[in-house]
Formats: structure tokens, C-alpha cells, sequence
């Protein structure tokens, strides 16, 4: 294997660490704020609701935003996710493209990205978060 070979591995699989990073930032910012935005609806459901039925009060609008905004989170989340998957799919091209088909095997390299039952298992954890929020 040669030092060029090695070095656009390294730069490949970077992009693609760079991704998997992402991916779980966005996760972890969905259920940071959905936390959040669980608490501040009980928070708003424990008011006192001792106001005509025909006026919209401030507390009352936000109660209403509150399960939109959530639904948009994870909306964007899930589009997020799938970008990132797009960029993981397009490095895995590029590292054939520059490395030649089976670059693994000819220069004993591991994949740059994970494979098989752990990518299904990765990409089934971090898109079922995103989509049983939405459903919530």
C-alpha cells in the first residue's frame, strides 16, 4: 500500500467521522429539546385555566405552539439525518472512485464506514427517535 493510498483513506474517512458526529449532535439536540419542551407543556397544563373559553390567552397560544414546535424539531432532525446519510453514501463513491473497487481487501484497509447489521441498527436508532417524536 502506498503513502498516497493511505492518505486519501485517512481524508475520506474522515468526512465520513465528520458525519457520524453530526448525526448523533442532531439526536442529542432533539432530545435535549424535546426535554425542554415536555416540561415547559406540563408546566403550562398546571396553570390556572380560569379564563373564558372565547379568549385566547398567552399561556393558551403557547400550549397550542409548544407540540409544533416539536414537530418541527424532529422534522428537521429527520431531514438532517438523511443528509448526512447522503454524504456518508457519497464518500463511500468517492473512496472507490479514488482507491479502485475493493480497496479494502487489495489494501487491507477497513471500510470507511460501518456495514452490514451495525449500519442498519445505527440508521434504525437515530431515524427512530426522530420519527416517534414526530408521532408523539
Amino acid at each position: 500500500m502506498n503513502e498516497e493510498s493511505l492518505h486519501r483513506w485517512e481524508a475520506i474517512r474522515a468526512k465520513v467521522t465528520h458525519e457520524d458526529s453530526w448525526i448523533q449532535e442532531r439526536v442529542n439536540w432533539l432530545l435535549v429539546s424535546n426535554a425542554f419542551l415536555f416540561a415547559a407543556y406540563a408546566a403550562l397544563l398546571t396553570l390556572d385555566q380560569s379564563y373564558s373559553e372565547s379568549v385566547l390567552t398567552l399561556p393558551a397560544c403557547i400550549l397550542m405552539l409548544v407540540p409544533l414546535l416539536g414537530i418541527f424539531l424532529a422534522v428537521f432532525v429527520y431531514i438532517g439525518l438523511e443528509g448526512a446519510k447522503e454524504s456518508i453514501i457519497a464518500a463511500e463513491g468517492e473512496a472507490t472512485n479514488l482507491l479502485g473497487k475493493d480497496y479494502e481487501k487489495k489494501l487491507k484497509l477497513p471500510s470507511i464506514a460501518s456495514t452490514g447489521k451495525a449500519l442498519c441498527l445505527g440508521r434504525m436508532a437515530s431515524r427512530g427517535i426522530s420519527l416517534s417524536i414526530f408521532a408523539a
